[in-house]
């Protein structure tokens, strides 16, 4: 057991994709009874029923390996030579699910990585930011950079060219495909 641990913890994880978890989304959701959301293993609701939980279960099932990232994972990521790179891995492609609520540095971080040469498909744009504190402001923010983008429709995608990347609204899958990300082969 030691020795396939040391192996395993020794490789490098193969994923290409990186599917961006709106926990804004998550805190807002007022669909349970009570102040407190338990997010637990035993009871994974809290993940699967939202959209983001609905893609991976989706992006699974067609071959798609992913890793999840955060507000904060977002702002520690970097882009060099067109791909994504974390702390742990390289990754060619984020992909963003349906979401209500986005903070604007987030936003700003996603556009950054599209400007570096990477690609960040959205299955539709954002409607606000989360929270009440500097509200007009962070609203004016986050207008000014979905108002930055020049989507046009390719390909049965709204697409718009961001510095030396791209930016892709529409059907998750199908913009994996336009891009050609790998996909796991079934036997």
């Amino acid at each position: 057991m030691q020795r396939v641990q040391t192996v395993l913890q020794g490789g490098r994880p193969d994923n290409d994709i990186l599917l961006y978890w709106p926990a804004a989304d998550l805190w807002e959701d007022n669909s349970t009874r009570g102040l407190a959301r338990m997010l637990t293993v035993h009871s994974v609701g809290f993940l699967l029923d939202q959209p983001v939980g609905k893609l991976a279960k989706e992006l699974d099932g067609r071959g798609y390996t992913f890793d999840y990232i955060s507000d904060t994972q977002v702002l520690s990521t970097r882009v060099e030579g067109g791909t994504l790179v974390t702390p742990g891995n390289r990754y060619r492609t984020i992909v963003v699910p349906a979401t209500r609520r986005m903070p604007v540095d987030t936003l700003g971080h996603l556009l950054k990585f599209a400007e570096g040469g990477a690609t960040v498909v959205f299955s539709s744009l954002s409607e606000d930011v989360p929270g009440f504190g500097r509200l007009g402001q962070r609203r004016a923010g986050f207008r000014r950079l979905l108002d930055g983008l020049d989507l046009a429709d390719r390909e049965g995608l709204r697409q718009a060219s961001v510095g030396r990347g791209r930016v892709i609204v529409g059907n998750e899958l199908a913009a994996l495909e336009a891009v050609g990300a790998a996909r796991e082969q079934f036997s």
